[in-house]
């Protein structure tokens, strides 16, 4: 099944320049749905936990984590996440800017983690959530990260040969 055939493209939004692949028609077909997820789904056999980056990252590293038994646990934008156990980190993308928080004490002690989001563009938001992963105490090892889309002529693959951590994509345009 080709899963490229099947996204929404908008171009133009959520401003001018930018080409939103929209997800919507696979998500809502049971078997593109799951042939998604298991294509994401990675490397699982040595993580303990699934984190998604809000906001499109969360349901479905939450989907791979209940398909495949794991843990799961969000990366939330700045403000949403109460008390003062959290992390923080800054991050630029290709329509902005924002901060990304995570709550240590929401997973276990030495957690193997699968990082999940939905796309791969510039690689801002993910190289923030890995920082903010490699920062957190209660992560042993970020075992991978996985996305849904990757828009390889964003060049955000660099990104990752760099840090050395092996990321996928389910699909490429």
């Amino acid at each position: 099944m080709n899963l490229k055939n099947h996204l929404l493209v908008t171009d133009d939004f959520p401003k001018p320049g930018v080409t939103f692949q929209d997800l919507s028609r696979i998500l809502a077909d049971d078997q593109m749905f799951f042939t998604l997820i298991d294509k994401m789904a990675v490397e699982l056999i040595s993580v303990d936990v699934v984190i998604g980056i809000e906001s499109r990252g969360m349901p479905l590293a939450a989907a791979i984590a209940a398909r495949y038994n794991k843990g799961y646990a969000a990366i939330r934008k700045g403000g949403k996440i109460p008390g003062s156990h959290k992390l923080s980190a800054n991050y630029e993308c290709e329509y902005g800017q924002g901060t990304l928080e995570f709550d240590p004490v929401c997973i276990p002690a030495d957690s193997r983690v699968l990082l999940v989001d939905d796309v791969l563009a510039t690689g801002g938001t993910a190289v923030a959530a890995i920082n903010l992963l490699r920062n957190c105490l209660n992560v042993k090892d970020i075992v991978a990260a996985s996305f849904a889309i990757e828009i390889q002529d964003l060049g955000a693959k660099s990104l990752f040969t760099v840090s050395g951590l092996p990321y996928y994509s389910a699909i490429k345009v």
